[in-house]
């Protein structure tokens, strides 16, 4: 499964699959913080192998959901390999993006289409856009979240703390913050190089 990948690589991630299976959704993003300090310390000509060996294991296991595309968006921001954009698109003139972000955030952190609804309206509702309907939304993949939150780096750095509270909203609709919406909360903040907006479990700490 990883006979793409250095062998040293691999043999090393064998050893660290069993202890990594083990750890909670929890704590996925708070270990990742940890390694990223460390991570920046690599020359520049690693970056450009480490995220080709991110590929590579991502492509091997056949696994890239939300939660391996946040973890990756949020290693290639931190970790410079990114380019930074000058947005200068209006908020306004961004709708179909932000509804693609927005209604992935709601079905990732909802069980039912009911609870995500609920939700994608309640963020929905705080920007400056008409009413739609979130069961005609289509169920977005990966492709489709990395094109529009490409395109979101593009709009006016003043207007991104809007769709962020936005977000927020949407993650702590239903009084709770899963691992996968704080991954893509966390995601998009970084990749729109906009601070999180304080969350439910902030204000409760």
């Amino acid at each position: 499964m990883q006979s793409n990948l250095p062998p040293l690589l691999a043999d090393r991630l064998q050893e660290l699959d069993e202890p990594l299976g083990r750890l909670p959704a929890g704590r996925r993003l708070p270990l990742l913080e940890l390694i990223i300090p460390a991570l920046k310390q690599l020359e520049p000509q690693d970056f450009v192998s480490l995220k080709r060996d991110i590929g590579t294991l991502l492509i091997s296991t056949g696994q890239l959901g939300f939660m391996e595309w946040a973890l990756l968006r949020i290693v290639e921001r931190n970790l410079g390999m990114q380019r930074t954009v000058q947005g200068r698109l209006p908020l306004a003139a961004l709708g179909n993006e932000s509804c693609v972000l927005l209604t992935a955030l709601a079905r990732a952190g909802n069980a039912t289409e009911q609870a995500a609804s609920a939700a994608f309206l309640a963020a929905w509702s705080t920007l400056p856009f008409t009413a739609r309907p979130f069961a005609e939304q289509p169920h977005a993949g990966i492709s489709e979240l990395n094109d529009a939150l490409n395109r979101l780096n593009q709009m006016r750095p003043l207007q991104k703390p809007q769709l962020l509270k936005a977000m927020a909203r949407c993650i702590e609709h239903d009084g709770r913050i899963s691992a996968s919406e704080a991954e893509l909360m966390r995601a998009v903040a970084d990749t729109l190089d906009c601070p999180m907006p304080p969350l439910l479990s902030d204000r409760q700490a």
